[in-house]
């Protein structure tokens, strides 16, 4: 049996074949591809590998040759053997060893053992009758010969004369219908503008006062927008509202008083006039719910700070003052030691 048309056969079905003592092969899938300088179509199939690694003997070769010779395990090993002595003895010449269908093996110049494949062959089952063939390329047109072509198609000089004429036609009658119809509506509307004479110097004494030296001037300026002093403040049940009703005098309690003591609704309405003589006031707080600035105000005496409800500000939101100062150096520092102490995002409000 010839051993090469044996190693041919079982690379047709697996994937490796060891021969014993000298190298194995190894095949993968290979896909179909195209060539495009020769427009060659190549059919998928095997691509096979060389190792001069896999040298330990498997089994695989020599069984199969015991299969089909009918043959003992160590005469089938013999023959081997004595084929690989004539693989090594002939792959050091320049021809080489030829497997069929497979490629051949050869010693390359820096003396190392080389596989070279058979693509003329195809050992995938799977392409079975496939050919490799050569299709022709595809023949397209130039440019030159399809503008050639598109210039003949083009309509001849009376056709284009006749469109040049229609389309200043079409312009004139679109620019002509809504100028008879302002026309005709200026001729029926006439008397009516006639009846009613107008003051020419009233006119244009209204339109030049709007362009004034003073008008240009306020323009150029941002609008100031007067701060909300129309704000109703609702005073809270107290002690002192009840002594109020039962005629007891309450006194008012004077700017130095205790910062723990309870401040009624008017004095809270007199620290907010007072603090509009000056201009910085620091800002601990501004809550969407009155309730909460209330609770803040309560919150603060709590904590032996001096602070109440300043204002509500045009987005709708009820500001807690803490102290307001009549220089900025003043607000700065002031605003420096609550931020250092309960309150760290207070900021400082300018009026």
């Amino acid at each position: 049996m010839d051993i090469r048309n044996c190693i041919a056969e079982l690379l047709m079905h697996h994937d490796c074949v060891i021969i014993p003592d000298f190298g194995g092969f190894i095949g993968s899938y290979s896909p179909a591809k195209i060539d495009p300088v020769n427009h060659r179509f190549i059919p998928p199939g095997k691509k096979f590998l060389f190792n001069i690694n896999l040298k330990q003997n498997d089994g695989f070769l020599v069984n199969t040759i015991v299969r089909f010779t009918n043959c003992s395990y160590d005469q089938a090993l013999e023959q081997v053997m004595a084929f690989v002595a004539e693989l090594r003895r002939t792959t050091g010449s320049v021809k080489g060893f030829s497997i069929p269908m497979v490629g051949r093996l050869y010693t390359g110049r820096e003396g190392n053992l080389q596989f070279e494949q058979d693509f003329n062959s195809n050992l995938l089952p799977d392409s079975y009758g496939l050919m490799s063939f050569i299709a022709p390329p595809i023949e397209r047109k130039k440019v030159s010969v399809r503008l050639e072509r598109k210039i003949q198609e083009t309509p001849s000089f009376e056709t284009n004369h006749r469109v040049n004429i229609l389309k200043p036609l079409k312009w004139a009658a679109i620019i002509a219908v809504p100028l008879g119809t302002a026309t005709i509506f200026g001729i029926l509307h006439y008397p009516k503008f006639t009846s009613q004479p107008l003051n020419n110097a009233g006119i244009l004494s209204s339109v030049f006062s709007r362009f004034s030296s003073a008008s240009l001037v306020e323009k150029k300026e941002a609008p100031v927008v007067p701060r909300q002093s129309d704000f109703i403040f609702e005073s809270a049940p107290s002690l002192f509202d009840q002594a109020a009703e039962a005629g007891a005098v309450v006194e008012d309690f004077p700017d130095a008083m205790p910062q723990s003591e309870i401040t009624t609704t008017n004095e809270v309405a007199s620290e907010t006039d007072a603090a509009q003589d000056k201009p910085y006031v620091i800002i601990i707080g501004a809550f969407r719910i009155a309730e909460n600035a209330d609770k803040a105000v309560a919150q603060a005496a709590e904590k032996s700070i001096h602070a109440w409800l300043y204002d509500r500000s045009r987005s709708g939101l009820y500001r807690v003052a803490a102290g307001s100062f009549h220089t900025m150096e003043e607000a700065e520092n002031a605003l420096t030691d609550i931020q250092s102490g309960e309150y760290p995002s207070a900021w400082l409000l300018k009026q």
